[in-house]
């Protein structure tokens, strides 16, 4: 199984957990913002460049890696994930994600989780798994985001 292989089978694993990663807000028939739970899942970009990864380093992310993110005009998916293969010695993984769903702590503290799905890495000791790992959802009360469907343990808990 190739990396990509591997990575998007992790994170359709995630994804049972985390239904609400996939599902697009809709307004339910009282006004409220939701999220449908509809399975429609996370878009997932894949990219080969032709370049090695320390013909690139050192770089600003702000002006040279912009190439390197997954598209944000038009797009309906809370949460984009976009794997960068450099010819030879380097992945890159980028995430664009929803900030009414996620904020910079939720989508980056968890990642651990994935690396204990399929990659046959021990989380705590993986530099991967801080980077990629399980995603946790923090939802606020100021958000004011129900789940429409069914509430998960996460939805139950914060979103009244």
């Amino acid at each position: 199984m190739t990396s990509n292989q591997v990575i998007k089978e992790a994170l359709s694993k995630l994804l049972v957990y985390y239904p609400h990663f996939a599902g697009p807000f809709i307004i339910d028939d009282r006004g409220r913002t939701c999220i449908a739970l509809n399975n429609a899942g996370i878009r997932v970009i894949e990219t080969r460049l032709s370049t090695t990864l320390s013909e690139q380093l050192p770089f600003d992310p702000s002006k040279e890696a912009n190439h390197l993110l997954p598209p944000d005009k038009g797009i309906k998916k809370f949460l984009q994930v976009q794997l960068n293969h450099y010819a030879y010695d380097g992945l890159i993984i980028e995430l664009t994600f929803h900030h009414r769903v996620f904020d910079g702590h939720s989508i980056s503290i968890p990642w651990q989780g994935l690396t204990s799905f399929d990659l046959g890495v021990d989380p705590g000791q993986s530099t991967l798994g801080l980077i990629l790992g399980c995603f946790l959802l923090e939802l606020r009360k100021w958000l004011n985001i129900y789940y429409k469907e069914r509430w998960s343990l996460l939805g139950a808990a914060w979103a009244r």
